[in-house]
């Protein structure tokens, strides 16, 4: 894949999410992925590697957290 071909995929993968298709984002992963969050582990819970199997795990809870769901907008890409 190119540079543009990865932004788009980026791009795509939180529009999904944003629109509430969580499967759908998880789709345009690789299983062999690794998903990061920034913060220290020992004061942050979330914060830290995850896998694909363990980062589903985390959206789909975010998703039945959150009333209206979440919205993301990529507003750049490098």
């Amino acid at each position: 894949m190119n540079t543009e071909q990865n932004k788009k995929l980026g791009r795509e993968l939180f529009a999904r999410f944003s629109a509430g298709d969580v499967e759908g984002a998880l789709d345009l992963l690789s299983d062999d992925v690794v998903w990061w969050l920034a913060g220290k582990p020992e004061l942050s819970p979330v914060a830290g590697s995850y896998t694909k199997e363990r980062i589903a795990k985390l959206l789909y809870r975010m998703m039945g957290r959150l009333k209206n769901g979440l919205a993301m907008t990529v507003k750049t890409a490098i």
